[in-house]
């Protein structure tokens, strides 16, 4: 039957373990008494799950996402209860944590990429998190090989070391940042190009991404930026 409380599979009950929209089941999405955030991101899309273990909100934190011109794109809280859920469509991600309210102690979050894996969480040892946060994207420019924020001789060398030992770099932002001419490979081509660059100015083009992150102070509290 529709509407009823007690049974184990009927729409919009309060008391089953998997209907939609009940208030006592331990997955369901937009949920009252679940045990956390329910999955309700669409693909391609990261998902930060943020956890209060008073339950009584954030209290003036929050989560700041930004864009790789260092624009805030969004900031997340939890207003009240014990936790939110929130979805982000981006190719990147960048988020802060803002600790400008109180109680940061009894804040943590985790982000969940595109693919369904959890690849960061901070707070849930039962310190503040980090203000620094949590960044997927790419922080040197193209031909950065060494990532040491400029492009010369260093990074020639660095790239002919890598072709010379048939070997590239592990770190996927750094092969993209010697991957100069976009191909998916690291060759000689590659270190032609970059010694263009270098010595004419030559333009290179690495393949169609951020291939540069500037971040500024979150507004209103904590942070600072994700540049190393």
């Amino acid at each position: 039957a529709v509407d009823d409380d007690d049974d184990d599979d009927a729409v919009d009950d309060d008391d089953d373990d998997d209907a939609v929209d009940d208030d006592d089941d331990d997955d369901a999405v937009d949920d009252d008494d679940d045990d956390g955030p329910g999955s309700a991101c669409a693909d391609g899309e990261y998902q930060l799950n943020l956890f209060d273990s008073y339950g009584d909100g954030w209290n003036g934190n929050a989560l700041v996402v930004w864009d790789t011109d260092g624009n805030v794109v969004s900031t997340f809280t939890v207003i009240t209860g014990a936790d939110a859920s929130y979805c982000v469509a981006t190719d990147c991600l960048i988020v802060t944590y803002d600790d400008g309210g109180s109680w940061d102690y009894e804040n943590s979050y985790e982000v969940i990429d595109p693919s369904g894996v959890t690849v960061f969480t901070d707070g849930d040892d039962g310190d503040a998190p980090e203000t620094e946060g949590y960044s997927d994207c790419c922080l040197q420019d193209c031909g950065d090989v060494n990532s040491d924020g400029s492009i010369g001789m260093l990074d020639i060398v660095t790239l002919a070391n890598y072709i010379t030992d048939g070997s590239s770099p592990e770190d996927d932002c750094e092969f993209w940042a010697a991957d100069v001419n976009g191909d998916g490979s690291i060759t000689d081509e590659d270190r032609a190009f970059l010694v263009d660059h270098v010595l004419n100015g030559a333009a290179l083009s690495c393949a169609d991404g951020d291939d540069s992150l500037i971040v500024v102070l979150p507004p209103g509290g904590g942070g600072f930026p994700l540049l190393p």
